[in-house]
């Protein structure tokens, strides 16, 4: 079979820097409707969520969420290291390239960072990273120098909320108070990439995850041309995951199973629920006092960091 002839075609991979609760399956999910783009579907998240070396064993939690990460988490551990993903996503990666393909993959922010930057800046506003060298990530040295990088951000009183909700709703020992909910709604981490990749002379495309339901033809005009790929190859609606192909680990598939689900684009009534004050009133009802001025607290401290990315978004 002739080889596809790719001398004029830009093949550098696209990597999709996302977080929880941010419509990230939705949006991967869409763009990789696209026939000119290969999925590459979270290729750290084994090695940093459910292996030997995930990062929240390092964090600062209380005793309930330390006994759910180093007792009653084991069971359901692999052996996924950050060195066998990376032989893994460079494999993707490469494979993407023989089928003329652009290689499209996303992680979720606090996954792909290594894991000392992400303690470390949540610790520390005075954090240095310059030590560090130009890589900050786990994302492998050939396919980080190359990649087009994508930013997506939510405001933060829905993400802060939705995200509080869904992992209290999954059985999640996460609570306020907690550095693993601090480290999952940060927009710091989003910020420091974006002002290192401008620094670098990578302009990352940045889009609000809102937008994609709600100015869809918009955006998607703008990241199509920012990237160069068709935007007749997108579709809004596709089939779902077949049962035999969705995700079976017991943690894994409670975040995964909406998507997996889904038909395509579905756009509810736009929600009212940018609102502090009244998303604190119906915090404290639901978590006390205690929780819900933290939870406040989070909404403020990332504000600042998601109306600067919001500056440059498609």
């Amino acid at each position: 079979m002739a080889q596809p002839n790719n001398s004029s075609k830009d093949l550098r991979p696209i990597f999709v820097f996302d977080t929880m609760r941010a419509r990230s399956h939705l949006f991967f999910r869409y763009l990789s409707t696209s026939p000119e783009l290969k999925a590459v579907y979270h290729p750290i998240l084994m090695a940093a969520f459910l292996g030997p070396e995930r990062w929240a064993q390092h964090s600062r939690n209380s005793s309930a969420r330390t006994k759910e990460l180093m007792e009653d988490m084991l069971p359901f551990i692999g052996e996924e290291t950050y060195e066998s993903e990376q032989k893994r996503f460079l494999a993707d990666v490469e494979g993407a390239r023989k089928e003329g393909k652009i290689a499209f993959a996303n992680e979720h922010i606090f996954n792909v960072l290594k894991q000392p930057i992400v303690h470390g800046m949540n610790r520390d506003p005075t954090y240095s990273l310059t030590a560090l060298g130009p890589n900050p990530t786990y994302i492998p040295d050939p396919i980080f120098a190359a990649l087009r990088p994508m930013i997506l951000i939510r405001h933060p009183v829905p993400h802060i909320n939705s995200t509080y909700r869904s992992v209290i709703d999954i059985g999640m020992q996460i609570r306020t108070g907690d550095e693993d909910l601090d480290i999952l709604v940060s927009h710091r981490y989003f910020r420091y990439l974006f002002d290192m990749f401008r620094a670098q002379g990578r302009q990352p495309v940045v889009v609000d995850s809102e937008d994609l339901l709600w100015r869809t033809g918009e955006v998607t005009e703008r990241i199509c041309e920012e990237l160069g790929v068709d935007r007749e190859g997108l579709r809004e609606t596709w089939t779902p995951t077949p049962e035999e192909e969705r995700p079976t680990h017991p943690i894994l598939a409670p975040f995964t199973i909406t998507i997996h689900a889904s038909k395509g684009i579905e756009r509810p009534e736009k929600p009212d629920d940018k609102d502090l004050g009244r998303a604190y009133e119906k915090w404290v009802e639901r978590y006390g006092k205690e929780s819900a001025d933290h939870l406040k607290h989070l909404v403020e401290e990332n504000m600042p960091h998601y109306e600067y990315l919001s500056q440059f978004k498609v």
